[in-house]
């Protein structure tokens, strides 16, 4: 029967493994020192998974990795099947020697007996704390080097959204060198009903502008962003400027277009 030290060991599990980390079809109660079957768990989840999840093919040098990571996946293989197919003889027949040591101990008389060292305790308490410093580290190491899944998903989101934004400040009456600039990358893409979609769509995008003058003579150019309560002033003053000269002095002074 285990020992204090196996049941410290399973107990470290409980706290560490089984409430946060794994749910395994047999699990451990500390408070009766039973274990009870549940037939269903992440082992489950992880069975499927190793069998319809295709592997990603490692590279020659790393060999030692890929025999590991077969010896270890064929190890967790082996044992979920174990657990489904065996887990409940192997809860009952547990309770079972729990129960029967029980009543032999209450019949016999306590003997001191010279107590001796508890070796596979001790390994299995000293596994269970690396294991369980392991997978706390490993997830805090992952986060504080940008190494986890939702760091990546949360960045790439966020770059996205952010240069959308970047994008659409951009686009506005003075972007004319940027509009020109993607109009050369747009003639580089290969696909001709591709390049046409994209011309179109970069065509809307050009910069407006409102040009004031008389006949062929251009004064100024008013940008579309300009605020619209400046263009009753500019075009009054100017409109008074332009009748009030002559047709040759405005040639003269501003040339024609």
């Amino acid at each position: 029967m285990p020992t204090p030290k196996v049941l410290k060991a399973l107990e470290i599990y409980t706290t560490y493994f089984q409430k946060y980390l794994d749910n395994s079809p047999v699990m451990w109660d500390t408070k009766t020192n039973r274990f009870y079957y549940i037939g269903c768990g992440t082992t489950v989840v992880i069975l499927i998974r190793e069998i319809l999840v295709e592997t990603k093919t490692i590279p020659i040098f790393n060999i030692l990795t890929l025999i590991l990571l077969l010896v270890m996946g064929t190890s967790d293989i082996g044992m979920s099947i174990g657990l489904l197919a065996y887990g409940k003889e192997f809860v009952y027949g547990w309770n079972e020697l729990h129960k029967l040591e029980k009543r032999m101990s209450e019949r016999e008389k306590k003997i001191s007996k010279p107590q001796n060292r508890d070796y596979l305790g001790a390994s299995m308490i000293i596994m269970v704390r690396l294991f369980t410093f392991y997978a706390i580290f490993v997830a805090l190491f992952g986060l504080a080097m940008r190494l986890d899944p939702f760091y990546i998903v949360i960045n790439w989101t966020l770059s996205n959204i952010q240069g959308d934004i970047n994008r659409a400040q951009v686009i506005n009456d003075y972007s004319v060198m940027v509009l020109h600039k993607w109009n050369v990358e747009i003639m580089m893409e290969p696909d001709i009903k591709e390049r046409n979609i994209l011309r179109k769509k970069l065509k809307s995008l050009k910069p407006k502008k409102l040009h004031v003058g008389i006949h062929e003579v251009r004064f100024f150019s008013i940008d579309r962003s300009t605020k619209a309560e400046f263009y009753v002033r500019i075009l009054d003053n100017t409109i008074n400027l332009s009748l009030a000269i002559p047709e040759e002095s405005l040639r003269s002074q501003f040339g024609a277009f």
